[in-house]
């Protein structure tokens, strides 16, 4: 996988200098498409395409610190490992 570094821009600065008609309108297809596919805050969980109920919640550095070791464990992310918990326990 290609790693993309964010360059400063110069103003002023055409950055589409010695590229084609056809590349320039390629790349802004492509570029149109990725931002298409963009979308704040993932999926819905609820099954509906609203957006999720979002809960907050304050802890301990030490609790913090378990559980963020505990889902590094589990392959996943705090948010996601504490998910799992929460739904499990409610069940």
């Amino acid at each position: 996988m290609t790693k993309y570094t964010r360059r400063d821009e110069e103003p002023g600065k055409d950055y589409s200098a010695g590229m084609s008609d056809d590349e320039i309108e390629a790349t802004t297809e492509r570029v149109s498409r990725q931002l298409r596919n963009l979308h704040r805050g993932g999926y819905s969980l609820s099954g509906d395409k609203g957006h999720s109920p979002k809960v907050s919640v304050t802890l301990p550095r030490e609790v913090r610190d378990k559980v963020e070791a505990r889902a590094r464990a589990e392959g996943m992310s705090v948010s996601k490992y504490l998910r799992r918990l929460i739904t499990e326990h409610a069940a």
